[in-house]
C-alpha cells in the first residue's frame, strides 16, 4: 500500500496551509454552518480568498482525501496522558498480525502503518509505571530492537461537563459529520443549544477535532510523520526551533512539541526532499535520534474514545449529584 497514489489530487504549499489551519482550528465543527464560519476564518488568517479555500476543502472531499472529521476528549478531564511511541517490527512479514495485536492492547487509541517494517502507537497511560508496562508489551509484541516514544504535550481543561454535553458527546461520537439539527433531534434539544455547548467544549479545550483523511487518495505528495528526540531537556531548548526551521512549510500538524520530544507530521513533494531534511536534521547538535517515516495509514481505535467517553460520563455524573445533594 503506498501514499502516493494515483488518485486524482495533488497538494501544492496552499492546500498545506490551509489543511495546517484546519488541524490548528480550534473552533472547527462539521455542521455545514460551522464548516463556513471556519472557511472564513481560515481565509482570513491565510490572506486566501474564501472562494479559494471552500473550493480545495470541497476538492479534499470529493476525492476522498479527507474522509470526515474525528473528535477526541481531552485526556487530561480523565486525568490521563497520551505518548506516542515508535518501534521496528521483527520479522517485517510479521507486520500485519502485529498491528492487528497492537490494536487490541488497552488503551491504545491510534496505530500508525509506514513503509517497511516500523509503526507508531498512540496510547493513553496513567503515570510512568503504566506507560512502561505498556511499552514493553507493545516491544514483546513486535519483537522490536528500536523502541522510542514521548509524551504529547496537551493543554490543561477545566470544563465543567453537564449531563447535555454528554448527550450531545454520545449523539457525534460514531458519525462525527452528523449536522446540528440532526444531533437536535436525537439529543431533543435546539440546535443553537448544541451549537453553544459544542462551540464552549471546543473553545475550552474539552473537544479537539480533526479531519479523517486516507492517504492513498493522494498523488506525488508523500506524507510522513517526523520525529525528533533530543539528548536533554536544555538541548531541546536550543535546537527545537532549528528542527522547525527544517520542516518549515511542509508541517502540517505538531503532534508532540514538549521539553524532550517533538514530532510533527509533514507533507513532502518528493522522495529527494525526504533525504535533504535528514541530512540537517544531523547536522544539528543536541539530537539524539530522528526519524522520518513515510505514513501509509492511520488506523482509529475507536474503543478507546468511547472508553473516555463513558469515563467523563461516570466521573461528572457523580460530581454533578454531590452538587445537588448540597444544594438541596
Amino acid at each position: 500500500m503506498s501514499n502516493i497514489a494515483s488518485a486524482p489530487l495533488g497538494l501544492d504549499e496552499t492546500d498545506i496551509a490551509i489543511i495546517r489551519a484546519f488541524y490548528g482550528d480550534a473552533h472547527f465543527y462539521s455542521a455545514r454552518s460551522e464548516i463556513r464560519e471556519s472557511i472564513s476564518r481560515i481565509s482570513k488568517r491565510l490572506d486566501i480568498a474564501e472562494s479559494t479555500v471552500r473550493k480545495r476543502v470541497g476538492r479534499y472531499m470529493k476525492s476522498g482525501f479527507v474522509t470526515g472529521w474525528n473528535f477526541i476528549l481531552n485526556p487530561t478531564i480523565t486525568g490521563e496522558s497520551v505518548a506516542q511511541v515508535r518501534l521496528d517490527i521483527l520479522p517485517p512479514s510479521a507486520k500485519d498480525d502485529v498491528l492487528q495485536k497492537l490494536k487490541l492492547i488497552e488503551d491504545v487509541w491510534i496505530v500508525t502503518r509506514y513503509h517497511e517494517n516500523v509503526v507508531g502507537v498512540g496510547v493513553y497511560y496513567r503515570g510512568a509505571e503504566s506507560l512502561r508496562k505498556k511499552v514493553e508489551l507493545m516491544a514483546m509484541i513486535a519483537n522490536s530492537e528500536h523502541v522510542d516514544y514521548g509524551q504529547v504535550a496537551l493543554p490543561p481543561c477545566n470544563h465543567p461537563f453537564t449531563a447535555t454535553d454528554i448527550e450531545i458527546i454520545r449523539s457525534i461520537e460514531e458519525n462525527p459529520r452528523k449536522g446540528l439539527a440532526s444531533v437536535a433531534d436525537e439529543t431533543r434539544l435546539s440546535a443553537k443549544t448544541v451549537k453553544r455547548r459544542i462551540d464552549r467544549m471546543v473553545s475550552e479545550r474539552a473537544l479537539f477535532i480533526s479531519p479523517v483523511v486516507n492517504f492513498e487518495k493522494l498523488r506525488g505528495v508523500i506524507a510522513a510523520d517526523l520525529f525528533v528526540f533530543y539528548t536533554s531537556r536544555e538541548a531541546a531548548t536550543e535546537t527545537e526551533e532549528g528542527v522547525l526551521s527544517i520542516a518549515g512549510i511542509r508541517a502540517y500538524y505538531a503532534a508532540i512539541r514538549n521539553p524532550e520530544h517533538t514530532m510533527l507530521g509533514l507533507f513532502l513533494m518528493s522522495m529527494k526532499e525526504e533525504d535533504e531534511m535528514l541530512a540537517k536534521l544531523k547536522k544539528l547538535r543536541g539530537i539524539r535520534a530522528a526519524y522520518l517515516d513515510l505514513v501509509t495509514e492511520y488506523i482509529g481505535v475507536y474503543q478507546a474514545f468511547k472508553d473516555r467517553i463513558d469515563l467523563v460520563a461516570k466521573q461528572f455524573g457523580s460530581r454533578n449529584r454531590q452538587i445537588a445533594t448540597l444544594r438541596a
